[in-house]
C-alpha cells in the first residue's frame, strides 16, 4: 500500500513538472504569447455569453453605434449656415472625424485579431471549394477598395506636400485607407469561413458593419469639392513663393475632380462590404452540424447536381450529345472574328463621344436627343441578348430550385433597387422642371426592362451551365452576347459616371439642394455599380461558358 501510494506521488510529481515544463513562458515563443495576450483581449465574453441569445445586445451595441454617429452628424449639418455654409463653432468637422476614428481603430484592430486566429479550426472553418462562384465579387472590390484607398493616400499626399495644417482631417485619412485596407483583406480571406459559436466574433462583425454605416453615412453628406475649396486657408507661409503656390492650386484643381469620380465608387465599396459583413455574420453558426448544413457552397453544389441530372437523364432538348460537342468543339478551335466585341465597342465609343460633345457643347437639346437615342440603341440590343439568355436558361432547364441567395446576389439585388430609383427620379424630375422628352422617356423605360431581365439573367446564369441547354443555332450566339454584354455595361457606366444627362438640372423646385444631393448621390452610387457589377459578372459568365465548351 505504501508502495502504490509513492508510486501516485511520484506520477503526480511528474505531471506537475511536465505542466510546468509546458506552461514554462520560456517555450512559448514571443509571437505566440502576442497571440494569446490578443485572443484573452478579444475573447473576454466567449465562455459566459456562448450559450444566451445575444441578438438582443447585439443589436442594440449596433444601433448606438450608429445613432450615436447621427446625432452628432445631423447637429453638424443643421449648424451649417444658411448663407456661407461655414460650420459653426459647436459642432466641426473634425469631431465627425475624431468620432470616426474611434469607430474604424478598434474595427482595425478587431480585424487584426481574427487574422491571428485564422488557423484555430475551433473557432472558424474554412471552405475552399466556394471561391468560384465569388470572382465577380472579389473584383469588384479589388477595384473598387483599391481606389479608395488610393484616394485617400493621395489625400494625404497632398496635405503633407502643400503643408496643410488640419492634423486631425490628415490623421482620419490615414486612419480611413488603413480601415479600407483590413476591410479589403476581412472579405477576402474570411467570406468563405464559417464561424463557431463565438459572441466576440459576433460582436467584432456588428462592429464593422457599424463603422461602415457610419463611413457610408459620412461619405453621403460629404462634398470633396467643397472640402478642397477651404484649405488654400490652412496652407504654410511656404505659399509666398509664386510657382509653389500655382503648383498646389493646379493639384488641388485636381485632386477635387479626382475625388468627385471616385466618391459614387467609394460608396459602392461601403455598401459591398456592409452586405458580405451582413453575410458573414449569418455564417455565424452554433454548431458543426448547422455549418455543414448551411455551407456556402450549398448553391454550386446543388447547381451541379443540376446540371449532372440534366445531362445523364438528357431531359432538357439541348441535344448535347457527343456529336453537337464535337461540332461545337471545331467551331470553337476555327478562328473567327468575335462580332459581339466589335459591336460592343462601336456603340460604346458612339455613346461615350456623344455624350463627350454634349458635355462641351453645353447641353445643346439636339445633342441631349441624339445622347438618348444613342443610349436607346445599347440598351435595346443588350435587351434582347439578356431576353435570348433568359429565354433559353427558363426553357431549357427544367430543374430550376430556389437556392440560397449569396452575396454576389444580394449586392446585384441591393444595386437593382438603386438603379430603378434613380431611374425614377430621372423620369418626375426632368418631366416637373424641363419637361421630358420622348427620346428620354423611351430611354428611361427600355433601362428598366433592361434591370428587370439582366438581374434575373445574372442570379441564374451564375450557378448553372450554359453549354449543354438550348438549341445548338441558338447556343452558338452566346459568346458573341455575353461578350457585347460586359463591353456596353462598362460603357453605360462609364456614361453614368462623366455624362449623365440630369446632371446639370435645377431641382431647388423640388427638392432642396441638400436633400437632393444626398438623394441622387446615393442612388446614382447604386446605378452605377449596378452597370459595373452586371460587367464583371457577364464577364465570368463568358469565362466560365468558354472554359465549359473548350473542355
Amino acid at each position: 500500500m505504501a508502495d502504490e501510494l509513492s508510486t501516485k506521488d511520484v506520477l503526480e510529481n511528474d505531471r506537475e513538472v511536465q505542466s510546468c515544463k509546458e506552461s514554462s513562458p520560456q517555450q512559448i515563443s514571443f509571437l505566440k504569447q502576442i497571440k494569446n495576450l490578443l485572443s484573452n483581449i478579444c475573447y473576454p465574453y466567449s465562455r459566459d455569453y456562448d450559450g444566451l441569445d445575444q441578438s438582443l445586445y447585439l443589436t442594440f451595441y449596433l444601433n448606438a453605434i450608429v445613432l450615436i454617429f447621427i446625432i452628432l452628424f445631423i447637429t453638424k449639418e443643421l449648424s451649417l449656415g444658411k448663407d456661407n455654409g461655414v460650420t459653426s463653432h459647436f459642432v466641426q468637422e473634425r469631431y465627425v472625424d475624431i468620432l470616426l476614428i474611434s469607430y474604424m481603430t478598434p474595427a482595425i484592430l478587431w480585424t487584426v485579431c481574427l487574422f491571428l486566429i485564422k488557423n484555430d479550426s475551433h473557432v472558424l472553418v474554412f471552405d475552399n471549394n466556394s471561391v468560384s462562384y465569388k470572382r465577380p465579387l472579389f473584383y469588384t472590390i479589388y477595384v473598387l477598395g483599391g481606389g479608395f484607398f488610393l484616394t485617400d493616400i493621395l489625400q494625404v499626399a497632398f496635405h503633407l506636400r502643400c503643408g496643410i495644417a488640419d492634423s486631425v482631417r490628415s490623421l482620419y485619412l490615414c486612419v480611413e485607407a488603413i480601415f479600407v485596407l483590413t476591410q479589403l483583406s476581412f472579405q477576402i480571406l474570411f467570406l468563405s469561413a464559417s464561424f463557431l459559436a463565438k459572441s466576440s466574433a459576433k460582436l467584432a462583425v456588428i462592429h464593422m458593419i457599424g463603422s461602415n454605416i457610419s463611413v457610408f453615412i459620412h461619405g453621403i453628406f460629404r462634398k470633396s469639392s467643397q472640402e478642397m475649396e477651404g484649405l488654400n486657408h490652412t496652407m504654410s507661409n511656404d505659399h509666398s513663393i509664386p510657382s509653389y503656390s500655382t503648383y498646389c492650386d493646379q493639384t488641388q484643381n485636381a485632386l477635387s475632380k479626382i475625388m468627385d469620380v471616385f466618391q459614387p465608387l467609394n460608396l459602392e465599396f461601403i455598401v459591398i462590404t456592409s452586405i458580405t459583413l451582413i453575410y458573414i455574420f449569418n455564417n455565424i453558426k452554433e454548431s458543426q452540424n448547422e455549418i455543414q448544413r448551411y455551407s456556402p457552397t450549398t448553391k454550386m453544389l446543388r447547381c451541379r447536381q443540376n446540371i449532372s441530372t440534366d445531362t445523364t437523364l438528357d431531359k432538357s432538348g439541348s441535344g448535347c450529345n457527343s456529336g453537337s460537342s464535337i461540332l461545337l468543339r471545331n467551331r470553337n478551335t476555327t478562328p473567327s472574328v468575335d462580332v459581339g466585341l466589335l459591336a460592343g465597342l462601336f456603340l460604346a465609343l458612339l455613346l461615350l463621344t456623344v455624350g463627350q460633345l454634349r458635355t462641351k457643347s453645353g447641353n445643346l437639346s439636339e445633342l441631349i436627343t441624339a445622347h438618348d437615342i444613342c443610349h436607346v440603341i445599347i440598351v435595346s440590343v443588350m435587351l434582347c441578348f439578356n431576353w435570348l439568355i433568359a429565354w433559353v436558361l427558363y426553357n431549357y432547364h427544367p430543374y430550376y430550385d430556389w437556392t440560397p441567395f449569396t452575396p454576389v446576389e444580394w449586392i446585384l439585388f441591393v444595386a437593382t433597387m438603386g438603379f430603378y430609383a434613380w431611374s425614377i427620379f430621372n423620369i418626375v424630375l426632368v418631366h416637373l422642371t424641363n419637361g421630358a422628352s420622348l427620346s428620354f422617356i423611351l430611354k428611361n423605360i427600355f433601362r428598366l426592362l433592361l434591370g428587370f431581365i439582366q438581374t434575373f439573367v445574372i442570379s441564374k446564369a451564375m450557378g448553372y451551365s450554359l453549354c449543354c441547354h438550348g438549341n445548338y443555332s441558338w447556343r452558338k450566339y452566346f459568346a458573341q452576347g455575353l461578350t457585347f454584354l460586359v463591353v456596353c455595361n462598362a460603357a453605360v457606366a462609364l456614361n453614368e459616371i462623366f455624362f449623365t444627362t440630369t446632371k446639370g438640372t435645377e431641382f431647388e423646385t423640388l427638392f432642396s439642394k441638400r436633400t437632393w444631393t444626398v438623394l441622387t448621390l446615393l442612388t446614382h452610387s447604386l446605378e452605377v455599380l449596378y452597370y459595373f457589377y452586371s460587367s464583371i459578372c457577364f464577364l465570368d459568365i463568358s469565362f466560365k461558358y468558354q472554359q465549359e465548351t473548350l473542355v
